[in-house]
């Protein structure tokens, strides 16, 4: 097994994945990895056409095939619970929405799953958390590691190049979301690891060094590319934020929903919270810097009328969480304040050791990668409230959060411009 995930593994960020098999060929692990356990193997329609290869390296199994535009929603886990009659193990032959429905299937029935990626779109393959859509809402829940992931490279490469280039913007996500574990450890006191933060850091750039407009979609650039999502992904399972990039692409995609508009590819959205969030940094860290005195003030009845307008029927669930932890409250916003003025130095160093590198930037755009919120049909508007209101997404500490505490959020979002729209 690549030593880097041995490492993550090591660390208690993937605990319980036993085997990653990522190259040409991988899917004649599976036999061996499933050992003789009557298995039910859950796919989609397009995904199944592009997995063949693996079914067959299976054994004893049934098959549960979902039709084409599947969410990972309450009617998709029903039907799952309703096939598990004598299954042993459960395969997820797909990729963000499959593996979500079946890890989640897999904690409710205590049973263990493998988990069989078709396309490198994503990095949750390695996760212990399922993103979930309850009621209408995305959510996180938590849920089980897969016991093993068969990243076929050949099966990889076959997928529609928008979700291989959606991949590349999931590990632009990677950078905000590592700025975030630090300003959370920070200010709310959790853990944090240099050792693995560093590892994420190189596996993506080292992916980004690698990747050429020649193999991106040849089997050695998918494999290298799952490679840097299962760590980036891994890591993410003991993080307790997803990152603030996360929470743009949540917070769009969620109002789509509400509106019953086409939602963008989980990593297209990645990309451009990242990008956008780009901006934000220096303006924090000049802040940061000059320790200036921040007027505090909150309407809880203010507050609670945007949420309800901007969350709909997501809404009641936050309003209740704001009202047992009042993280807004003027007491515990001057308390985050302080915290950031005597976390200074260290806050300083990670919005220069975590922002996006030239370099990284460079090679996401050569690759083809989305890099205008316009070529995903979304409005300035639209990134704008995503800015805005992503942070009241989880009780958590993000950049979102630190820049909504020093005054700076709502002059940032005022800030962004228009961009003219280009195709994909």
């Amino acid at each position: 097994m690549d030593k880097d995930i041995t490492t993550l593994i090591k660390s208690g960020a993937a605990s319980g994945l036993k085997a990653v098999e990522i190259r040409d060929g991988a899917v004649d692990c599976l036999k061996p990895l499933v050992g003789g356990r009557f298995a039910l193997v859950v796919s989609d329609e397009n995904c199944l056409k592009a997995g063949a290869s693996a079914l067959s390296r299976i054994g004893a199994c049934e098959t549960l095939v979902f039709q084409k535009g599947v969410r990972a929603d309450e009617t998709a886990v029903e039907t799952v619970r309703r096939a598990l009659l004598d299954v042993e193990v459960i395969v997820a032959l797909g990729s963000g929405t499959i593996t979500d429905i079946c890890r989640y299937s897999a904690a409710a029935a205590n049973l263990p799953f493998i988990s069989v990626p078709t396309a490198p779109s994503m990095d949750g393959y390695a996760s212990s958390y399922a993103a979930m859509l309850f009621s209408g809402t995305r959510a996180p829940y938590p849920a089980k590691f897969p016991e093993a992931i068969v990243a076929d490279t050949r099966i990889l490469c076959s997928a529609p190049r928008r979700m291989i280039t959606a991949g590349l913007g999931e590990l632009l996500g990677a950078y905000p979301r590592l700025l975030d574990w630090k300003l959370d450890s920070l200010i709310n006191g959790g853990d944090y690891c240099d050792e693995v933060a560093a590892l994420v850091r190189a596996a993506v750039e080292d992916c980004f060094n690698t990747l050429t407009a020649a193999n991106l979609y040849a089997p050695e650039g998918a494999g290298a590319l799952a490679r840097a999502l299962i760590i980036s992904g891994a890591r993410a399972s003991g993080v307790k934020t997803g990152g603030s990039a996360r929470h743009i692409s949540r917070y769009i995609e969620m109002q789509r929903i509400f509106k019953k508009r086409p939602v963008p590819l989980y990593g297209e959205a990645v990309a451009v919270g990242a990008l956008t969030l780009c901006g934000l940094y220096p303006l924090v860290a000049a802040r940061v810097r000059s320790r200036m005195n921040i007027a505090v003030s909150f309407s809880q009845k203010i507050w609670e009328q945007t949420v309800k307008e901007k969350y709909g029927p997501a809404a009641s669930k936050l309003i209740k969480s704001e009202r047992t932890l009042k993280r807004n409250s003027g007491e515990k916003r001057r308390a985050r304040i302080n915290k950031i003025y005597a976390s200074a130095p260290q806050i300083l160093e990670h919005l220069t050791a975590d922002a996006v590198p030239d370099a990284v930037l460079n090679a996401y755009g050569a690759l083809g990668g989305v890099t205008d919120y316009p070529q995903l049909s979304l409005t300035l508007k639209d990134v704008k409230d995503a800015v805005l209101y992503a942070k009241e997404l989880r009780a958590v500490y993000t950049i979102l959060q630190m820049a909504s505490d020093l005054n700076l959020l709502t002059g940032f979002a005022a800030s962004l411009t228009k961009k003219e729209k280009r195709e994909l």
